[in-house]
């Protein structure tokens, strides 16, 4: 949620400061290409960033990730989860393709279309969980995961105060994501190796289908949770710190 939302700070403030000073003989496609690069900017300074983390606004190093501890506890209709994960590491965070960017001047939607060819996680976990309160799910072991050509695709509408120097989300609309491939390899599920090998295959065969056929209640989901958690992130963030000096002044 923190790298959609420091994303937005870039895009938004760098090109709609730029779009002050745009000459009024400037075409239509003059100023929708001169947008779609400062968005294009923004998210290669993110790509810096993610290589780098930013502690000045709490933003981590996100490749490569490294987590020598983490606890998760969810309690949702879903899926109640008490679970441990210990030296966890992902990589290819960072390494998107972009597809599209744009930004919606009329509509102040920030429009971005991203790839990630291939991101690799493993981590060791201890898990007690109960799946739709009717399936429960248990184990200790490792597990490993790589996704091949995950893609995100959005339009996020975005609102911005110049006097106070924030920026809130106000929602994501026609949200798309895709999966070419899932490799995934858990050991110790359900104490059962055997039964850890078979879920392993059948849940990384099913993967890309699955979010093919529940698309619309997996990105409603992703909409529902992903706005109320980036703007809590935004509200105490100062947007003139990603607008370059010279657009500022």
């Amino acid at each position: 949620m923190k790298l959609l939302a420091i994303f937005l700070l870039m895009a938004v403030a760098r090109h709609s400061i730029y779009a002050d000073n745009l000459q009024s003989d400037i075409t239509s496609n003059q100023t929708d290409s001169i947008f779609g690069n400062k968005v294009r900017d923004a998210l290669e300074k993110i790509r810096i960033i993610m290589k780098t983390g930013d502690e000045s606004i709490g933003f981590p190093k996100l490749d490569p990730y490294n987590s020598d501890y983490k606890d998760i506890n969810i309690n949702k209709e879903l899926i109640n989860l008490n679970g441990k994960f210990n030296n966890c590491h992902i990589e290819g965070l960072s390494n998107f393709t972009i597809n599209n960017a744009d930004y919606e001047l009329t509509k102040s939607n920030v429009v971005i279309d991203l790839t990630w060819p291939n991101v690799k996680g493993n981590t060791l976990y201890d898990i007690q969980a109960m799946l739709i309160a009717k399936y429960p799910i248990f184990g200790v072991g490792n597990l490993s995961v790589e996704l091949q050509n995950f893609n995100f695709a959005s339009k996020i509408k975005v609102k911005i105060d110049f006097v106070k120097g924030r920026i809130s989300m106000l929602g994501l609309n026609d949200t798309h994501i895709s999966l070419q491939k899932l490799n995934l390899n858990i050991t110790g599920l359900y104490n059962n190796e055997e039964m850890s090998k078979v879920l392993s295959s059948v849940i990384s065969d099913m993967a890309p289908q699955v979010l093919i056929d529940f698309q619309e209640e997996i990105t409603n989901r992703i909409n529902m949770t992903v706005v109320p958690l980036a703007n809590k992130f935004l509200e105490n963030v100062d947007i003139w710190k990603y607008v370059d000096n010279k657009q500022h002044e």
